[in-house]
């Protein structure tokens, strides 16, 4: 199945229509097309889908889905800041969110991020959390045992997105993080890169240059326990969507799980 799960459209911060990157996937030969638009979130210049806007952007792409049943297949996500960015972030609409096909996490782990952007984000945001009485403060960021615990709510597909796993996740055994995400059914979010660098040494594993540095460790592990992974280009444009055809290959040589939906 040759599919890219993180694409963003007009919906958020992208430049083309759910519609016209629908059309462009056609053209590319994919079978699926994965829209993950941005959730609620206060960084500067990022669009966003809010609580009052998620029924219309669910219809939207099921709509897209009904439209063109036979030639590919349009899935609903969601990219959810798990930052102080995300002041909405201890208390998210389940009801809605299960009416997705999927979620992906944005910088789960990454706790020195989530410090940074807690001392960044000001005193307003510091103020509406502690009203919300938000009990992510401490770390600034969901931990993998925080997903683990909104999965219990949670019927669509689960993911992280974009993880630098060789840096935030150090503190876990390879077998150990492996086993809890493929026990907890949760996917890893492939970031594809669409530019060679002109070196052939690196460029070898391209599109997956960032993926498998960041992967670090491991990757052993992940292949052991079959981990899903999902590749995604985070395209705002209706370029490069056809790269991760490239990536799946790879991974699929590799001998890496793809993540089915």
């Amino acid at each position: 199945m040759l599919g890219n799960y993180h694409v963003h459209t007009t919906m958020s911060d992208g430049s083309f229509t759910p519609d016209e990157i629908v059309q462009k996937a056609i053209s590319l030969g994919l079978d699926e097309i994965g829209i993950a638009d941005h959730y609620f979130t206060t960084k500067d210049g990022i669009g966003f889908v809010d609580d009052s806007d998620l029924p219309e952007y669910i219809a939207v792409i099921q709509s897209l889905n009904e439209r063109y049943a036979g030639t590919i297949r349009v899935l609903a996500g969601l990219e959810i800041d798990s930052s102080c960015y995300n002041v909405k972030r201890s208390r998210l609409p389940f009801h809605l969110l299960n009416r997705l096909d999927y979620v992906v996490f944005e910088y789960v782990e990454n706790r020195m991020l989530g410090q940074q952007i807690r001392t960044e984000c000001g005193l307003e945001v510091v103020e509406t959390l502690t009203e919300f009485r938000d009990p992510y403060m401490a770390v600034g960021v969901y931990t993998l045992r925080d997903i683990i615990e909104l999965k219990r709510k949670l019927t669509c597909s689960v993911g992280l997105v974009h993880p630098n796993l060789n840096r935030d996740f150090v503190h876990y055994e390879p077998q150990e993080l492996a086993r809890s995400l493929q026990q907890n059914d949760i996917f890893i979010d492939a970031y594809v890169k669409t530019e060679k660098t002109g070196d052939p040494a690196q460029d070898i594993n391209w599109p997956l240059i960032g993926f498998f540095k960041d992967l670090g460790p491991f990757g052993d592990s992940f292949r052991d326990q079959r981990v899903e992974i999902a590749p995604g280009t985070d395209t705002h444009s209706t370029d490069n969507i056809a790269v991760a055809i490239n990536a799946i290959n790879l991974l699929v040589e590799q001998g890496f799980q793809l993540k089915t939906f």
